[in-house]
């Protein structure tokens, strides 16, 4: 194969060992597969997460927990899973802000990443339950899907979320 770089030309051979090329490849496939899958996992830990943290708030369980304050309290969460005071009070407010209107089932398929966008417009007065025209439909006009339901499939990702919440 020619390639032309910085108006050079460069020839790439093939790798002198196809066999090797060929496992490689596939480890990290595989590997790919893995992490996409775990991260999945960690967004929606994350939003159970703050619906946990969120009952604690509420029902003041951090007192029987040993804690004077809940901020002392959401300082141990830090330390133990290594993320920074703010990364988990986004955490705990976005429970605060979308539990009213969705389980918390719901959040955990939306997943944390997705469910900032949500928190997004229901603090600028939206709803989670407003009607959009389906991005991804195929149908001649897009038929309209609530916008919750948009956030929870697997291929809709922060981004496309984004455009379709500043669609509202």
């Amino acid at each position: 194969m020619t390639l032309e770089i910085y108006d050079k030309r460069v020839e790439i051979q093939p790798p002198l060992d196809q066999q090797s090329a060929e496992k490689i490849k596939q480890e990290v496939d595989s590997l790919l597969t893995q992490i996409s899958g775990h991260e999945l996992r960690l967004a929606s830990s994350y939003a159970r997460l703050g619906g946990l943290l969120r009952a604690v708030k509420v029902n003041q369980f951090w007192i029987s927990y040993g804690f004077e304050r809940f901020s002392s309290y959401l300082e141990s969460v830090r330390e133990r899973i290594n993320r920074q005071r703010s990364q988990v009070y986004a955490i705990l407010s976005v429970a605060e802000a979308l539990l009213p209107y969705m389980t918390e089932r719901q959040l955990e398929e939306i997943g944390i990443t997705r469910a900032h966008e949500l928190r997004r417009l229901v603090k600028e007065g939206g709803t989670v339950q407003a009607r959009i025209l389906d991005p991804d439909s195929d149908l001649d006009p897009p038929a309209d899907v609530r916008l919750m339901d948009y956030a929870a499939r697997e291929n809709v990702t922060a981004i496309k979320l984004r455009a379709a919440v500043n669609n509202i």
